[in-house]
């Protein structure tokens, strides 16, 4: 396109410049919250739709967080491993896990006679995993006597220790091997009444391998262990 026209200036000649085309002007973008404060069918619909999806999703939240949770079983006392379940031992409370992590309040009579594989402490979910035989394979449940100095005083069901053979005294004083034997972790503890002060039968799950030599000795010294084997 030529730039310059044919029109010529008063008391001139030749010819003048026309002006330059102006472009058109662009409007300036808005942004979201000024569109929002100007545009009143706009905030309308927003404000419709944060009202629609409150009115979907508190309902839904409202029944999980108070719609009623099972009920299910928990220890009423603290249950070593290989305890047969009792009537007394089990109580109830209201369940926070899944189904399959959990037993239901209403199986509490069939699981009276069924024995427990792990040690459960008071007041626990029980758990189906924790019912099962015990001891489990390759372990052998081996009863121990034992005297006072011969085992902890702070001896507790599920304690780690290492069983020393001891040689029947015959000069007041029982002899104990230099190395341990084996090592067990304990069931049950048993006090003997009618027994001196301080005897005890100590129930102990061992390897299985292991256990004859415990059986055959004449007597035992228990010594406890930390979790890595080593007396503390």
């Amino acid at each position: 396109m030529d730039p310059y026209t044919k029109e010529t200036l008063p008391g001139a000649g030749g010819y003048s410049p026309a002006p330059a085309p102006q472009s058109a002007k662009k409007r300036p973008r808005r942004s979201f919250p000024a569109w929002f404060r100007t545009a009143g069918r706009g905030r309308y619909l927003v404000a419709a739709s944060i009202v629609g999806l409150s009115a979907l999703t508190v309902p839904v939240l409202v029944h999980t967080l108070t719609g009623p949770r099972p009920t299910v079983l928990t220890a009423t006392r603290d249950l070593p491993a290989g305890h047969i379940i009792t009537a007394g031992d089990l109580g109830t409370a209201t369940g926070t896990g899944s189904a399959a992590s959990v037993i239901p309040a209403g199986r509490a009579a069939s699981l009276t006679g069924h024995q427990i594989r792990v040690e459960v402490p008071s007041g626990a979910v029980l758990a189906p995993g924790d019912l099962g035989p015990y001891p489990p394979a390759g372990m052998t449940l081996v009863p121990v006597a034992v005297k006072a100095g011969q085992y902890p005083p702070n001896l507790q069901s599920g304690y780690l220790v290492a069983i020393f053979p001891a040689n029947a005294p015959s000069s007041g004083t029982a002899q104990t091997a230099a190395h341990a034997a084996a090592t067990g972790r304990v069931v049950q503890i048993q006090a003997q009444p009618d027994s001196p002060a301080g005897t005890a039968v100590v129930l102990l799950v061992t390897s299985t391998a292991q256990a004859p030599v415990i059986a055959q000795a004449p007597g035992v010294v228990l010594v406890t262990l930390d979790a890595a084997g080593d007396t503390p």
